[in-house]
């Protein structure tokens, strides 16, 4: 798969979250508006694993409006969103779940072309296995 076809899963799953209204900014916006309206705000406290996950969580909180922020000493990649609770649980953290596993999809395939770009194709292609142990303790 290439790029763009990536792109275009990612715009698919974008299309299924956005406002029935249209995908203005605006309407962003009042979509938040009328979840915040039925179920108030709270900080939710989002791990986003890495550093891909953490651009896209801000890219997306962008989008909707959302304020988002860190406190001292946490991790790079655990952001604190202000947000309703329903809009969290039923559309930002579903959709960034979704576009996550089109960004680990992609990462797989450029790991496997850039293993066979180094080792070649028998190697990259090659059954590896690990062995496991008892803890001895």
């Amino acid at each position: 798969m290439d790029r763009r076809m990536y792109a275009a899963d990612l715009r698919a799953i974008e299309r299924y979250y956005a406002p029935a209204e249209g995908t203005r900014p605006e309407d962003y916006a009042r979509q938040v508006e009328v979840w915040r309206q039925r179920d108030g705000e709270r900080e939710e406290v989002c791990s986003t694993g890495d550093a891909t996950g953490w651009r896209l969580l801000l890219h997306l909180c962008a989008r909707y409006g959302l304020r988002v922020f860190r406190r001292r000493r946490q991790k790079l990649t655990t952001l604190i969103v202000v947000a309703p609770k329903g809009f969290m649980t039923k559309v930002l953290w579903p959709q960034f779940q979704a576009m996550m596993q089109v960004f680990a999809e992609a990462k797989a395939g450029v790991d496997k072309e850039i293993l066979v770009d180094w080792l070649g194709v028998d190697e990259a292609s090659a059954a590896l296995s690990v062995e496991e142990r008892d803890d001895p303790r």
